[in-house]
C-alpha cells in the first residue's frame, strides 16, 4: 500500500495517492532488471509494483493503472505483467 511521501518525486506521490484512493494498490520497490511493459512499473496481483529508479514518466503509472481499473473486479487480484483483457461489450 502506498504510505505518504514513499517517492522522492512529488508528482509520483500525487499519483500513487490518488491510485490508492481509488482501490489500486502502489507498492514502491525495486524491481529486478527483468524487461517490463514500462520502465519501472510491473503489475503483480492487481497491484503496481513501482522502481522509482527506473520509472522514467510519472504518468505512466495512469497508463498502468488504467488497464486495472477496467478489468472485472474479480479477476483484478490475478492480473500479472502484461495485461491483456477481452473486449467488454
Amino acid at each position: 500500500m502506498h504510505k505518504s511521501n514513499s517517492f522522492r518525486n512529488d508528482l509520483t506521490n500525487r499519483i500513487a495517492g490518488f491510485l490508492d484512493e481509488i482501490g489500486i494498490e502502489v507498492v514502491p520497490l525495486k524491481l529486478a532488471d527483468e524487461r517490463t511493459f514500462l520502465p519501472g512499473i510491473k503489475v503483480s496481483c492487481g497491484a503496481l509494483h513501482v522502481d522509482e529508479e527506473k520509472l522514467k514518466y510519472p504518468g505512466d503509472l495512469l497508463h498502468e493503472a488504467r488497464h486495472l481499473a477496467v478489468a472485472p473486479g474479480d479477476r483484478r487480484s490475478s492480473l500479472n505483467d502484461e495485461i491483456n483483457l477481452p473486449e467488454l461489450k
